[in-house]
């Protein structure tokens, strides 16, 4: 039951006209997905044994009268073997030729093309008119490119495991790269680290990207170490012989030295 789809009370206004939405499909071939699915039992008749039945809702895509819902049921029975293979064929399950174990859980969503007829019938001793499928078109002769056409109802195409892998893989390295990175030193930095370099020009200099000529660290994420590669404390000259030039400038405050 669709959302917009209630009970009505006994003294409800009701306003839609009888049959003010249907719409007759001229007959023809059209292209169309499985809306919904149904599990259901056949109680049998003069021609067709007692068996499990499945009742298919197709939206039949037109483009000149829009999508328009088609009951379709299937009959699981060796006498409609035939049939079965025809839709499972037609949805890219089965191929000529091949067995199939039928996969009813992936059949909601479903894109084909079929070609509809147009049956008249009489109900309640009125004349009426309604479409039915005809048959199912193979898969591949209905989509050539081996892909469904590039309309508004497609569905994305799935992802195989191995190129999901290989997406999150590559997200991986990029974040580790992105980790990675150092920001340039804003003025302020400079500002304080030139000034605590003055008391021991031996350490290095500064320029735009950082420091040149020691390495540094932050101090329990309150400030700055400046020293030898690996954690010197930089207090003495004798450090900046074993230093590693280095432009390495991690986004935190200088703390007083």
């Amino acid at each position: 039951m669709s959302q917009n789809e209630r009970e009505l009370s006994w003294d409800d206004t009701i306003e839609k006209d009888s049959g003010g939405g249907f719409v007759l499909l001229p007959a023809g071939d059209y292209f169309f997905t499985v809306a919904k699915f149904e599990r259901s039992r056949f109680a049998g008749s003069e021609k067709m044994p007692a068996c499990n039945q499945a009742k298919l809702e197709l939206t039949v895509h037109s483009p000149e009268h829009g999508d328009v819902t088609v009951q379709h049921n299937l009959f699981l029975h060796t006498k409609t073997e035939g049939l079965l293979s025809n839709f499972f064929s037609a949805i890219g399950q089965k191929r000529k030729g091949e067995p199939l174990r039928m996969n009813w859980n992936a059949v909601i969503g479903a894109k084909g093309k079929t070609k509809l007829e147009i049956r008249n019938y009489k109900s309640q001793g009125e004349d009426r008119s309604a479409n039915q499928v005809k048959t199912f078109f193979a898969y591949e002769d209905a989509f050539p490119g081996g892909q469904a056409p590039q309309q508004g109802y497609q569905q994305p195409p799935t992802q195989s495991y191995q190129q999901q892998q290989q997406q999150q893989q590559q997200q991986f390295q990029q974040e580790q790269r992105e980790s990675r990175r150092s920001p340039r030193m804003t003025p302020d930095e400079r500002r304080d680290l030139r000034r605590h370099l003055d008391h021991d020009p031996a350490l290095g200099g500064v320029d735009d990207q950082g420091v040149v000529g020691i390495e540094c660290s932050p101090v329990g994420g309150l400030g700055w170490s400046c020293g030898e590669e690996g954690g010197g404390d930089g207090d003495r000259p004798d450090h900046a012989r074993n230093m590693k030039e280095t432009r390495r400038w991690r986004p935190a405050k200088l703390a007083k030295m």
